[in-house]
């Protein structure tokens, strides 16, 4: 058995090292390069705005609450816990009446 287990230890080593290596040459910083004029320029451009370029039409609309999700899964759990139950029951009274069936009666204790 521990032979099975240092073989198979080898053949995950030997199978996987080439992509391990591969993968750690990847990691290697690159020098940093300079952004380019129309690069910069976008980044201008996109950090300009600010709280004084404020517009009416950027208000986010009023948070609505889902009412019909949750309705409908009351509605749901309304429908399914009485089966649910039920089915609950029965199997139970099933169960006891066939552990009930094979365990010798009972003695009652003298009153």
């Amino acid at each position: 058995m521990r032979f099975l287990h240092t073989l198979l230890l080898l053949t995950t080593l030997g199978a996987f090292s080439p992509a391990w290596a591969a993968n750690e040459r990847s990691h290697k910083l690159n020098a940093y390069q300079e952004p380019s004029d129309a690069e910069r320029e976008a980044a201008k451009k996109r950090n300009r705005g600010g709280p004084q370029e404020f517009v009416e039409t950027d208000v986010p609309e009023e948070y609505r609450f889902p009412w019909l999700q949750v309705l409908a899964t009351i509605a749901v759990f309304a429908v399914a816990v009485p089966i649910g139950l039920v089915a609950f029951r029965r199997a139970a009274a099933e169960q006891n009446d066939a552990n009930s069936a094979f365990a010798p009666p009972r003695k009652r204790r003298p009153e």
